[in-house]
C-alpha cells in the first residue's frame, strides 16, 4: 500500500509541474559614448529693480534696462531669435509691524514692489560669452545665471 502510495504521489507531482518552457528569446544590451561639440553658451540675465512707488513706474525702469541690455548683446552680434524671455514677475513688498503678544496685529501694509525679468541669451560664438556676461552687468543685470555649454 505503501509502495502505490508513493507512486500515485510521485506521479501527480510530476503532473503538477508546468513543463512549459518560455518562448525563445533574443536579448542584446548594449551602452556607447557619442561625444559632441559644445559649440553653443547659453545663460540667463535677470534685472531685478525694486522701489518704494506705484508699480507702474517701477515696471518702466525694469523695461528700460532689459531694453538696452538687449540692444547691447544684438550689437554684439546676438540675433532675435537667440533671446528669449524666461519671465516677468511684478511682486508686492510689504511692511508688518511687531505686535505684543495676544493683541490683533493690523495687517502687513505694500510699502513698494519689486519687478524681476529674465531673458535667456543663447551665444553662438563661445569666445564672446565673458564679453557678454561683463555687458550685461553693465546693462542693469542684477543676476547672471545658469551659464552652460551645449550642442546646437
Amino acid at each position: 500500500m505503501l509502495g502505490v502510495a508513493a507512486i500515485v504521489g510521485v506521479y501527480q507531482y510530476g503532473r503538477a509541474i508546468n513543463h512549459d518552457y518560455p518562448g525563445r528569446t533574443f536579448s542584446v544590451e548594449g551602452t556607447a559614448d557619442i561625444e559632441t561639440p559644445q559649440n553653443l553658451g547659453v545663460f540667463t540675465a535677470t534685472v531685478t529693480t525694486e522701489g518704494q512707488q506705484e508699480a507702474g513706474p517701477l515696471q518702466e525702469q525694469n523695461t528700460q534696462k532689459m531694453n538696452a541690455m538687449i540692444a547691447a548683446f544684438k550689437e554684439k552680434g546676438i540675433e532675435a531669435k537667440d533671446l528669449k524671455t524666461l519671465n516677468y514677475n511684478v511682486n508686492p513688498r510689504y511692511d508688518t509691524v511687531a505686535c505684543a503678544p495676544g493683541s490683533t496685529c493690523p495687517p502687513p501694509k505694500i510699502s513698494g514692489y519689486s519687478v524681476t525679468q529674465s531673458l535667456e541669451v543663447r551665444v553662438r560664438a563661445l569666445d564672446q560669452v565673458g564679453t557678454l556676461l561683463a555687458l550685461a552687468t553693465e546693462k542693469g543685470a542684477t543676476s547672471v545665471s545658469n551659464i552652460n555649454f551645449v550642442p546646437d
